[in-house]
């Protein structure tokens, strides 16, 4: 399903890891081109530091440039 949504013919090149603060430029440039409501630099590392949060990324481990190619954001919530 990863490799049909984002256009690769091997899935196995896709590799999925923790967020980090170099980072937070392409996910705020990747959020905007997605969403009408933009995120800047400090938004998302608000998100990615707070403990409740989680942020994985995805990349291509054949490139040499560590370009993101999606993103996923959880924010853990307390249901009472």
């Amino acid at each position: 399903m990863l490799n049909s949504f984002f256009g690769y013919g091997d899935k196995r090149n896709l590799i999925v890891e923790s967020a980090q603060a170099d980072d937070l430029a392409q996910l705020a440039g990747i959020h905007a081109e997605s969403f009408e409501r933009n995120g800047s630099n400090g938004d998302f590392q608000v998100l990615i530091e707070k403990e409740t949060n989680f942020c994985f990324v995805i990349r291509d481990r054949k490139l040499k440039k560590r370009k993101i190619l999606g993103f996923v954001l959880i924010q853990q919530v307390q249901v009472s």
